[in-house]
C-alpha cells in the first residue's frame, strides 16, 4: 500500500465507491473521515481516497498555515481505518514528509502498534521540505512510547522526514543521482541520509506510459501518434490558444511544476524576459505552477506586464498539465 498526502493520477473519470466512515479526536477536536474506492481499476491496482472535512477538502494541494495537522489528520485516518478492518498490510511505502510519521507510529503508538512488523518503505522526493513541526503539537498525534520521543526530534522540532528515515525499514530516492545530492545538501539532514545509506537506493522516478500516451490520452482536444504529432500537436494549440494568451503558430514553451528553488523555477522570471525581450514575436510561454511565494510574485509581476505570447495558470490543474503536455514543443 502506497501513501501519499494527495495524487497526482489520472483521476477526472473515476467512480468512486465509499468504503466506510468513521471519526476520531485529533487531540480535542473529533474528525469525521470517509474511505472511498475507485470502483473499475482504470490505473491496473486498487486506489483508495481518504477525505477529511475540513483538512482534505480545500483547493489547494499545499501552502497552508495548519500543514502539519492536515497531515497528521491524514495518518491517523490511514491507522484508524486499518484498525477498523483489520487491515495488515505487507509493505507500507511512504512518500515524503506529508506521511512521513507513519513508520513511527505503527512501531510505536500505543493503539497502532499491531502493526509493528510491517515493512515500510520511504521515497524522498524533495528533502528540502520536511514537515517541521513544534512540539506543542504532539498532542495531536495518536498516543506513543514516549520513550522514543527522540525519533521525532530534530533541532528541537518535530522532524516528520526524519523521523521516516530514521524509522523506515529502507529508503528511496528519485534517482540515483538525487541520492548522492542529498548526502551533500538535505536542508541539515544530510548527515542523517549519509549515516542511513546502508538502507538507501536511487530509482530513477517514471511516469504511466498510458496515461500520459497522447494518442490515449481521453483529456486532450486531439490524440495523436508519432505520426500525426505535427497536426495533432498544431490542434491542441489551437485550442489552448482559445482561453489563453499564446500564438498557436508558434513554437510552445512550457513548465509544469511546484515554484522551487529545487525545480530551477527561480530561474523562470529572469529566463522568461530573456527570451520575451530579446527574441520578440518568436515563441509563446506558458507555464502552470505554485509554490514559493517569493517565485510566485516574481511571475505575477511579468503577467502585469501583459508580456505578448504569455501566460501563466497559478495552481494545480491535470487536465490542464496534459493539455499542455500534448501541446508543448518544449519543456
Amino acid at each position: 500500500m502506497s501513501l501519499c498526502h494527495g495524487t497526482t493520477a489520472h483521476l477526472s473519470r473515476i467512480i468512486l465507491l465509499m468504503l466506510f466512515m468513521r471519526d476520531f479526536f485529533q487531540g480535542s477536536e473529533r474528525l469525521d473521515y470517509s474511505v472511498f474506492k475507485e470502483r473499475d481499476n482504470i490505473l491496473g491496482f486498487e486506489l483508495y481516497l481518504i477525505k477529511i472535512p475540513g483538512k482534505l477538502d480545500r483547493q489547494e494541494v499545499y501552502c497552508y498555515p495548519d500543514e502539519g495537522e492536515q497531515f497528521i489528520a491524514f495518518q491517523h485516518a490511514v491507522l484508524n481505518w486499518f484498525k477498523a478492518k483489520a487491515i495488515v498490510p505487507d509493505i507500507v511505502h511512504c512518500h515524503d514528509h506529508h506521511v512521513g510519521l507513519m513508520p513511527f507510529l505503527m512501531k510505536y503508538s500505543n493503539e497502532y502498534n499491531f502493526l509493528a512488523d510491517v515493512k515500510t518503505v520511504a521515497t524522498v522526493h524533495n528533502g528540502q521540505y520536511q514537515g517541521w513541526t513544534h512540539w506543542s503539537k504532539a498532542i495531536l498525534l495518536p498516543g506513543f512510547d514516549s520513550w522514543k520521543w527522540g525519533l521525532l526530534d530534530w533541532d528541537g522540532l518535530i522532524n516528520p522526514l526524519a523521523a521516516l528515515i530514521k524509522c523506515c525499514d529502507a529508503y528511496t530516492t528519485v534517482s540515483e543521482g538525487y541520492l548522492e545530492e542529498l548526502y551533500a545538501d538535505a536542508n541539515g539532514l544530510q548527515h542523517l541520509f549519509y549515516d542511513e545509506r546502508h538502507k538507501s537506493v536511487g530509482i530513477v522516478n517514471g511516469i504511466d506510459w498510458d496515461i500520459w500516451n497522447p494518442d490515449k490520452d481521453y483529456t486532450l482536444i486531439e490524440n495523436y501518434d508519432l505520426a500525426s504529432a505535427f497536426a495533432g500537436k498544431l490542434k491542441n494549440k489551437q485550442a489552448l490558444a482559445q482561453q489563453y494568451k499564446i500564438d498557436p503558430a508558434l513554437p510552445l514553451l512550457v513548465f509544469i511544476g511546484r515554484f522551487a528553488t529545487e525545480k530551477g523555477a527561480d530561474l523562470l522570471p529572469d529566463i522568461i524576459l530573456d527570451l520575451t525581450e530579446n527574441f520578440p514575436g518568436r515563441l509563446s510561454i506558458f507555464i502552470l505552477g505554485a509554490g514559493d511565494p517569493a517565485i510566485q510574485a516574481r511571475v505575477k509581476m511579468l503577467v502585469d506586464k501583459q508580456i505578448e505570447n504569455f501566460d501563466v495558470f497559478f495552481g494545480y490543474d491535470e487536465n490542464l498539465a496534459h493539455w499542455l503536455y500534448a501541446s508543448a514543443d518544449f519543456l
